[in-house]
């Protein structure tokens, strides 16, 4: 007759008992593999928003998170030029939604004033503000704002 139980095994040859050399060896790789992960991001963040105008709107091209703004939606009659050094108002405060990493901030985001916009934002000092019907307006760093407008209402001339 077969026993009901049979006895348990011994602790030393389960798979959960590895040897001490192994766990470190497994540590070692977890995290290389994170550094590696973290330093291969911080590699291809954008040091600049990579924004290109064209016919149809402003489009953002970046790895981690792209975005556009349609010509047709945007208000360039009341655009603004900030300088975010002197007012850190139209800083992010907050993020809803998007990539904030290494610098590079694009998504939705609640500005230091209180106000939502789409941001797209990496380690510029100025900004543009472009307001849009009926959708939330969109910060976009750039290095000249005054280039950056005449280059808009060159591409989009029947919208103020």
């Amino acid at each position: 007759m077969e026993p009901a139980f049979r006895p348990l095994d011994d602790p030393a040859n389960r798979i959960d008992a590895i040897e001490e050399g192994t766990r470190r060896k497994l540590a070692a790789i977890v995290i290389c593999t994170f550094l590696f992960l973290a330093m291969a991001m911080w590699a291809i963040t954008p040091r600049r928003t990579p924004w290109r105008i064209a016919s149809d709107g402003v489009h953002i091209d970046s790895l981690f998170w792209r975005g556009f703004a349609a010509a047709r939606d945007l208000d360039l009659a009341h655009a603004q030029s900030i300088d975010l050094q002197r007012a850190p108002e139209w800083l992010p405060a907050s993020k809803d939604s998007g990539y904030d990493a290494f610098g590079y901030r694009a998504g939705a985001f609640v500005l230091a004033n209180r106000r939502s916009v789409e941001l797209y934002l990496a380690h510029e000092q100025k900004a543009v503000l472009l307001p849009r019907r009926n959708l939330k307006p969109v910060l976009i760093g750039v290095s000249d704002p005054q280039a950056f407008l005449a280059q808009a209402r060159a591409a989009w001339p029947a919208h103020p």
